[in-house]
């Protein structure tokens, strides 16, 4: 796995990835399809066709170590500033370690965005994985 080390991988794979609206969320999970993703996209003013790509993106604690929370939410909210000013809808969303050992982190889907992007900003931001996916076909974890 390289630099990253397989009990860190296995906690990707099982982090729970919510996103969505306050009363409208959906989870994605890694292997699974996404399916009502392209409902939150209508939400969220923009069409979801069955090819188009999205990527799932953090900014919280890069390289696996965990930061201060003051910390974490100044660069996801660099990140966002970035990907909205290139012209991105973006959709809230946050991961959940279900059995507690990684706390939440905040994250954002990225409508429209390539995986190629996605990958550059995952680096840029020192991430060592990403989600990604298309349309509402199976979430695919890529490695940065």
């Amino acid at each position: 796995m390289n630099n990253i080390g397989l009990r860190l991988w296995e906690a990707y794979l099982r982090a729970e990835y919510w996103v969505g609206f306050p009363n409208d969320t959906l989870l994605l999970q890694i292997g699974d399809h996404a399916t009502g993703l392209s409902r939150l996209a209508e939400r969220a003013g923009v069409q979801l066709r069955y090819d188009e790509s999205w990527a799932y993106l953090t900014a919280w604690n890069p390289g696996s170590e965990v930061r201060m929370e003051f910390v974490n939410r100044e660069k996801q909210e660099d990140m966002e500033m970035f990907l909205r000013g290139a012209g991105y809808t973006l959709l809230p969303g946050h991961a959940h370690d279900p059995s507690g050992q990684w706390p939440d982190e905040e994250g954002v889907l990225v409508f429209g965005l390539g995986w190629e992007k996605a990958l550059m900003l995952g680096r840029r931001f020192h991430q060592n994985a990403i989600l990604a996916g298309l349309g509402e076909e199976a979430v695919q974890l890529l490695r940065c």
